[in-house]
């Protein structure tokens, strides 16, 4: 079992973090982990994490397992602030819409509370039996039931990736040279000849400028009511043709950590720009820059794949790698501060791309 010191060289996230991570909401609609003071009643009245007991490996599980689950044996006095994401896996109803994306009866998505990057939101497991385990277990496909949390992991994956591609396209959408020529046609090239009404859109037979504006004004906490199947109508060769568009989701990145900080399992669904605030040190970095975003398409790894942790070595920590930029390659050594800098001029050339 790692060390809490060996534990720590490979965290990305900071104590202040892990301890915000959930918390009730007040009234103000901040939560008591951004500042609220709390008194011996407030304490005694408020809700309580449940925090289920890691489950006993599953059969057929690799021989990691253990090792894995040995990960979650922290320092008794920092083991229930990683807990927190079982809040929002116990009680998602208890959250408002800014917190809590989407949730059904296997997995709930919220807003990260300390982005990374422009968007970042988590998907987190509901399994009882699984949701404790470390993501190279609990979707390794080694039972029938990880195999089907792992495939039903990618179906609600690829549902929030849409839409933090929606909210990237709402937020970024009118810097986008390729967005401005699609936005050209839709806001008047094609509008007179049946652009606008569906009947000549070629690329977007359903009607390019309903569905542009479906995705510009969908909320970034909600999920947009699932459309009446029509008929395709017959493309007008007369009518412009509507450019694509830029893919944004091209530009989400899906994955877990290798070494998660917190413990309930929960994939990443993060914009690739690394623009946020909260991006405070190389660790926060390197934690998407490298490896050690695992990404969720790759599980289960392949035995003897270098991301797996291996008995009785160290494992690379990639965290500690020298910084280099996600976009252009530029390396910068340990000199976050420098790439902090370089990040906000490519953050700039990203969004008109």
């Amino acid at each position: 079992m790692a060390s809490p010191t060996e534990s720590d060289a490979e965290e990305a996230i900071t104590k202040d973090e892990i301890v915000s991570s959930a918390g009730p909401e007040t009234g103000n609609g901040t939560t008591t982990s951004q500042g609220t003071k709390r008194n011996a009643f407030t304490e005694l009245m408020s809700p309580k994490i449940k925090v289920p007991a890691p489950p006993p490996p599953p059969p057929g599980s690799s021989s990691l397992t253990t090792m894995h689950r040995s990960f979650y044996s922290r320092a008794s006095q920092s083991h229930s602030r990683r807990d927190g994401l079982g809040a929002y896996a116990d009680a998602p109803e208890a959250y408002p819409p800014s917190r809590v994306i989407f949730h059904d009866a296997d997995f709930v998505a919220i807003h990260d509370l300390y982005p990374k990057a422009s968007v970042h939101a988590l998907l987190i497991a509901r399994s009882p039996t699984l949701r404790r385990l470390h993501p190279f277990d609990a979707l390794g496909g080694a039972t029938p039931e990880s195999a089907a949390l792992l495939a039903a992991a990618r179906v609600q994956a690829q549902r929030l990736k849409r839409l933090v591609a929606a909210e990237l396209r709402r937020r970024f959408g009118a810097y986008s040279a390729l967005d401005a020529r699609r936005e050209a046609v839709l806001n008047g090239g094609g509008r007179g000849e049946g652009e606008g009404e569906g009947e000549g859109g070629g690329e977007d037979p359903q009607g390019g400028q309903e569905q542009g504006r479906e995705e510009n004004s969908a909320a970034k906490d909600t999920l947009p009511p699932t459309p009446t199947p029509t008929p395709t109508p017959t493309p007008n060769p007369s009518a412009p043709q509507l450019p694509p568009g830029r893919d944004w989701e091209a530009e989400v990145l899906v994955g877990v950590h290798a070494h998660p900080s917190m413990n309930d399992l929960h994939v990443h669904v993060v914009s690739r720009d690394m623009h946020s605030a909260c991006l405070k040190h190389a660790k926060h970095y390197n934690s998407f820059a490298t490896p050690f975003l695992v990404p969720l398409d790759d599980l289960p790894l392949a035995p003897g794949d270098p991301r797996l942790p291996r008995p009785g070595t160290k494992n690379e920590n990639y965290l500690a790698r020298d910084l280099r930029c996600w976009r252009c390659g530029e390396g910068f050594g340990r000199r976050f501060a420098r790439l902090k800098e370089h990040l906000e001029v490519e953050f700039q050339e990203w969004k008109k791309e």
